[in-house]
């Protein structure tokens, strides 16, 4: 599912996606909670806007 991001929200998300990907094995799952915890804010924002 893909969501409309407005640019200050695209900022958010690239750096979230590249602290991702540099994590080390012991970060990792703190670096994807915090991902995963912002996508879920964001999808309920951009439902609330559009409903």
């Amino acid at each position: 599912m893909f969501t409309y991001i407005d640019g200050e929200d695209a900022d958010t998300r690239d750096r979230l996606l590249i602290a991702v990907m540099m994590a080390t094995p012991d970060t990792l799952p703190q670096r994807q909670r915090e991902l995963y915890s912002w996508y879920c804010d964001n999808v309920k924002a951009v439902l609330r806007d559009k409903f």
